[in-house]
């Protein structure tokens, strides 16, 4: 939007959003009171972007803050008055994991516990909030036969669990894992690989099949030697430091 005063330009304010107008003499964006009003104006005069950016802006708010509320009603119990510092990174794994053994249970039941709270919110796999994160970083120190056994029956079935199911593709599939266990992938059956694939196509979302169709692929690649001047590669976590 441009000022003038009389043929002379004094200004051009920026609209962002639909609720914030940007000013190069201003630090901050100033904040649209009654933004509503104002986009529909605008609207009304033949610029309907504002109001459309507006109502994509706050549909994206109402999903992020659902996401949220599910995360937190997923939690363990446990560790449902950690969960501020969990999530802003000021209370460590280790710390958290020793928060679970209150509970008495054992690690198989814990990691399905975790597993069922990473899957919990149902949303993306990537490019989720950095909160998510906390259940991920806590599973990748199980050993690979405890997260498997947290997905089977008693008597030896694969869990049909959708939440859990949906924890555990998320786990194996994600950046994380893969960097630091990615061998114990490989390992899995083929039954369980073939179930995590069938949810993540079932999930009716393309991305979260792709992501663990590559990463079964990419687990079931022989590593490759590193060649002259090629960066060194973390070896896999220590038995001691797995759970």
């Amino acid at each position: 939007m441009e000022l003038y005063a009389g043929s002379k330009l004094t200004a051009v304010f920026g609209l962002h959003h639909g609720s914030g107008l940007r000013w190069e003499a201003w630090k901050n964006d100033a904040k649209i009171s009654g933004a509503d009003v104002f986009v529909s104006w605008l609207q009304h005069h033949g610029i309907p972007e504002p109001f459309e950016e507006l109502r994509k802006n706050r549909h994206a708010q109402r999903i992020t803050m659902a996401a949220a509320s599910k995360w937190e009603a997923g939690a363990p119990a446990v560790l449902k008055p950690l969960l501020a510092d969990a999530s802003k990174g000021t209370l460590g794994t280790t710390e958290l994991l020793l928060a679970m053994d209150a509970s008495g249970e054992d690690e198989t039941t814990k990691a399905r516990h975790l597993m069922k709270w990473f899957g919990c919110t149902g949303g993306p796999w990537k490019g989720a909030p950095a909160y998510q994160e906390v259940p991920e970083a806590m599973l990748v120190k199980f050993r690979w036969q405890t997260l498997v056994e947290a997905l089977m029956t008693d008597d030896g079935e694969i869990k049909a669990e959708p939440m859990v199911l949906e924890g555990a593709a998320r786990l194996f599939s994600g950046e994380q894992f893969l960097k630091q266990r990615g061998a114990d992938l490989a390992r899995f059956s083929k039954e369980l690989k073939d179930t995590l694939l069938k949810h993540a196509r079932n999930s009716g979302e393309k991305a979260k099949f792709d992501l663990m169709e590559a990463a079964i692929k990419r687990a079931a690649q022989p590593a490759a030697p590193a060649g002259k001047g090629a960066p060194e590669v973390n070896p896999p976590a220590d038995d001691d430091d797995l759970l």
